[in-house]
């Protein structure tokens, strides 16, 4: 950070050692109406990724992940807002993919896992990232761990036949799978490439955990039944919990819980996408493929007592 200069915005980040552990802060200062601003976040730098058996996901869903990944060539997207869970899911990801005999690479302006078996890059986001993307994607890695996917700069700067020889794995802002979808559209990814390449789409976000010790059985206000009810008929004859509070009135929760749906697209999926079919035939021939959607897996999870129904809104 340069404290001298007058400017609206600034970042900066610097390297600490608290009892052996490699942190990062990060500090953004900002101007505001009512005078200078700051935004710092402590942060550890370069953890073990998460075994992927350890995030939270079924058995589908989790044979679906690591099928994905030992695809020789293609597509694999994590989305969801921001602290939702993806990075970490995205290097369990990688920590698959990346076996002995696979060369991985991960280019990001921040590495926040550490993979043995990748060399990780980092670059700050602008016009020499995706110079950095480009001269990696023309040496045809086994496999890329990459972000920017939701920028048309980044697929001029990959090229669509990377995806022919190279497994992308990447993360976006999305709210779900399909909405992931229009936004690869957007930035230019061909109907006949997307539908060709796409392995899996991983949608998700993360919900407070009911505590079992700290839980009880509570009617969720008729206008949440009603909402989720008209996305989800069988949530209205559920059972639910809330949170308890403490005795000064803090709600008591344990963690956080996973959300999340899978989209592995089939034969009919693949041809929609193809012949860019709107967004409302791929959602028709998800429903009729089965495929659940992160509001049905909240419910679910309500329904066992994990979290409480409104984060199924």
């Amino acid at each position: 950070l340069d404290l001298e200069a007058d400017v609206l915005f600034q970042e900066g980040q610097m390297a600490l050692d608290v009892e052996g552990r490699a942190l990062e802060l990060l500090a953004s200062v900002y101007t505001t109406v009512h005078g200078p601003g700051a935004r710092l976040q402590l942060r550890a730098k370069q953890a073990e990724p998460w075994a992927l058996e350890k995030l939270g996901l079924d058995r589908g869903a989790l044979a679906a992940l690591r099928g994905a990944v030992h695809a020789p060539a293609g597509l694999i997207v994590v989305c969801g807002p921001r602290r939702s869970g993806c990075t970490t899911t995205l290097y369990g990801l990688l920590a698959e993919a990346a076996r002995a005999d696979r060369r991985a690479i991960t280019v990001q302006d921040f590495t926040s896992y550490a993979c043995a078996r990748a060399t990780q890059i980092e670059v700050p986001r602008g016009a020499e990232y995706f110079g950095v993307v480009s001269s990696i994607a023309a040496q045809a890695p086994d496999v890329l761990l990459a972000e920017g996917l939701h920028e048309s700069a980044f697929w001029q700067a990959l090229g669509a036949q990377a995806l022919t020889s190279t497994l992308l794995l990447g993360e976006m802002r999305a709210e779900d799978a399909l909405s992931a979808v229009s936004q690869l559209r957007e930035c230019g990814v061909g109907g006949a490439v997307l539908a060709a390449s796409l392995r899996l789409i991983v949608a998700q976000r993360l919900a407070p955990r009911l505590d079992p010790k700290a839980r009880e059985e509570a009617t969720p206000p008729p206008q949440v039944l009603d909402r989720v009810a008209a996305a989800v008929p069988d949530a209205s004859s559920g059972r639910y919990y809330r949170a308890k509070t403490d005795a000064d009135g803090h709600r008591i929760f344990r963690g956080l819980e996973l959300l999340y749906e899978v989209l592995e697209p089939h034969d009919e999926l693949r041809d929609l996408i193809a012949d860019g079919a709107p967004a409302a035939r791929l959602r028709e021939a998800c429903e009729r493929a089965g495929v659940v959607t992160l509001r049905e897996c909240a419910v679910a999870k309500a329904a066992r007592g994990l979290i409480e129904l409104e984060e199924a809104l």
